[in-house]
C-alpha cells in the first residue's frame, strides 16, 4: 500500500516516529490503527449492553435467579479449565485470528 501524504503530515509523522522513538513511520502508523481499532470495538461493546450484572438486574425477578446460576456456571467452568500463558506470543495470535476472522467477513459482504 502507498499513502501519498501532504508535507506537513510528513513531518508531524517524522516527529512523533523520532520523539516516541518508533523503529520506522510505518510502525506509528500501525500503532495508530491498532489504537483506532480499539477504540471502535469499546464503542461497540458499550453500545451491545450494560455489564452483566445490570443486564441480569434488569430481567424479570423470575428470570434473575436463572440467570445467575447460569453466570456462575459459566464463571465455574472457566475457572476450572486449562490455564494457559497470555504472553505476547498468546496476544498477537488473538490479535491475527481476530484480523483473519474480520477480513473473512468483509469478503463475504463484498
Amino acid at each position: 500500500m502507498t499513502l501519498h501524504l501532504s508535507k506537513e503530515i510528513q513531518n508531524l509523522i517524522d516527529r512523533r516516529v523520532a520523539e516516541a522513538g518508533y523503529d520506522s513511520a510505518q510502525a506509528y502508523v500501525e500503532k495508530l490503527i491498532l489504537e483506532d481499532e480499539a477504540r471502535q470495538l469499546r464503542a461497540r461493546a458499550e453500545v451491545a449492553g450494560p455489564p452483566i450484572d445490570e443486564y441480569i438486574e434488569s430481567l424479570p425477578p423470575e428470570k434473575q435467579a436463572k440467570a445467575k446460576k447460569v453466570l456462575e456456571q459459566m464463571l465455574l467452568e472457566g475457572l476450572n479449565s486449562e490455564s494457559i500463558l497470555a504472553d505476547d506470543a498468546f496476544w498477537e495470535k488473538k490479535k491475527s485470528d481476530y484480523i483473519k476472522r474480520q477480513q473473512s467477513k468483509r469478503q463475504a459482504q463484498a
